[in-house]
């Protein structure tokens, strides 16, 4: 009987031997990677792919690193528009790429994304659909306290700068022909910003907001926009509608139809025409103003709705 028992002991402590010394290797070439980590080759490798996949954009990584347990984090990366200026339409502080090892064995190119950037947290998934690093693809993400700043890529979406603090969610499925074609689900909730417009809307150049809430559906080559709710302390408003997307964004066409409910006189401090600020502001005076968005995304026409 002490026999046996002193078996199993010897044997027990066999095993913690092995376990340590298998640890102990474990974490001895886990550093060795990590002090040998190409990250100089890596991060020009691609650097280098991504900047031949778009004319668009241009991309920056300073650094690519390993991360726990199997991930890369790539270290201060930007996008710029690929214009002369050169403007940085996206920054991140660092953004951590794993694959998701239970679609791996499924044979599935889907991975996990963590991202720090603007103070804030995008987390989500990417899914190539094809098994290559091509669209089609799928993506869905959630946006934690993002603080926004002015963004040319934005402005140009939106039609003005935008300042505040961003939270929401974002499902995506590209098309492999055209990102037009692509579709997808964005419901953004920004607070306690502003709006400053690039293009004056009935004379009023600036819109401060308490919350902001933005629901699009994109489909078919167009943006439905299903809820626009603006909640602020100058100015209450709604906006509904549907964008025609083109190839050349700024000449989407728009048909939305918006309500204003002033809580002052909104155009008091506004610059312009003194005829036209005494044309609109006789429809502030009202509790509901009513409007039209016609035209281009590049130049968009306002007319209000006669009642």
């Amino acid at each position: 009987m002490l026999n046996n028992n002193s078996m199993q002991q010897t044997k027990k402590k066999k095993i913690k031997k092995y376990l340590g010394y298998t640890c102990f290797g474990v974490l001895i070439t886990l550093a060795f990677l990590v002090y040998r980590f190409p990250s100089d080759i890596l991060t020009s490798y691609i650097e280098t792919k991504l900047n031949k996949s778009t004319s668009q954009y241009r991309f920056i990584i300073q650094d690519i690193r390993p991360s726990f347990p199997i991930a890369l984090n790539f270290l201060k990366s930007e996008a710029l528009i690929n214009t002369n200026s050169n403007t940085s339409s996206f920054k991140v502080d660092s953004l951590v790429v794993k694959p998701d090892l239970f679609s791996l064995i499924q044979g599935r190119f889907r991975y996990l994304l963590d991202c720090k950037a603007y103070k804030g947290s995008i987390k989500g998934h990417l899914e190539f659909l094809n098994n290559n690093f091509k669209a089609p693809f799928s993506t869905a993400f959630d946006i934690i306290n993002i603080k926004l700043e002015k963004n040319p890529l934005l402005s140009q979406f939106i039609g003005a700068d935008l300042i505040g603090n961003l939270a929401g969610d974002i499902s995506f499925d590209a098309s492999p022909k055209a990102m037009i074609n692509s579709s997808g689900i964005f419901n953004l909730r920004f607070t306690d910003g502003k709006l400053d417009l690039v293009k004056p809307v009935f004379s009023i150049d600036v819109i401060k907001f308490e919350e902001l809430i933005i629901s699009i559906e994109l489909k078919k080559r167009s943006m439905k926009i299903t809820n626009f709710i603006l909640k602020g302390p100058e100015i209450n408003g709604s906006l509904t509608g549907t964008i025609y997307l083109r190839s050349n964004f700024s000449k989407s066409r728009l048909n939305l139809e918006g309500d204003i409910s002033p809580l002052i006189d909104i155009t008091s401090g506004s610059k312009g025409d003194v005829n036209t600020l005494r044309f609109y502001r006789q429809f502030l005076e009202k509790e509901n103003f009513s409007f039209r968005i016609h035209g281009t995304i590049k130049a968009p026409k306002f007319k209000p709705i006669l009642s």
